[in-house]
């Protein structure tokens, strides 16, 4: 069974569901992937953040666990077993050059803000040459853009209404 947890909570669960177990810690990709596995009881208690590892080490050390390198995963050929964790999605609409809104989409295994969002985009499209030296207030300005926030319980909820009948 694996539990997923936001990090702040970890060290929490993790001395709850594996008492004694070592907490591992890998680095991938923006975020800092954190186990602790419990054999006798078969839980393997997960989180991620965006805190660098050091800075995670520290935390979990400061709150009582042992720390180690390394992850479990859920089972063999898992790697980063992705699709387990939560997922939040972001999509901007905005003023194009073209005769219709452009659309951009994001998602990420943390939570972000709108204005994280747009810093993010306004980053893409400079590095892509979509926009030139153009500052991130005027390109708001003139993008006019509206930023759409899906946490993973929204996501939960929309796929949960698709499954209704329609009546």
């Amino acid at each position: 069974m694996v539990l997923m947890v936001e990090f702040a909570r970890f060290a929490e669960e993790a001395r709850r569901h594996c008492p004694g177990a070592v907490a591992y810690l890998r680095s991938a990709a923006e975020s800092t992937l954190v186990s602790a596995f419990d054999p006798g009881s078969r839980v393997l208690v997960r989180s991620s953040t965006t805190l660098p590892i050091d800075q995670a080490q520290n935390a979990l050390l400061g709150a009582g666990l042992q720390v180690g390198q390394g992850h479990w995963v859920a089972g063999e050929g898992h790697e980063d077993d992705a699709l387990s964790r939560p997922l939040w999605v972001a999509a901007v609409s905005y003023r194009s050059h073209e005769d219709r809104p452009g659309l951009w989409v994001d998602a990420s295994f943390e939570e972000r803000s709108a204005g994280d969002v747009l810093n993010h985009l306004h980053e893409e499209f400079r590095r892509e040459g979509s926009l030139s030296d153009v500052p991130i207030e005027d390109f708001i300005r003139l993008a006019d853009p509206n930023v759409v926030l899906l946490s993973p319980d929204d996501l939960r909820h929309f796929a949960q209404e698709r499954e209704r009948p329609v009546e």
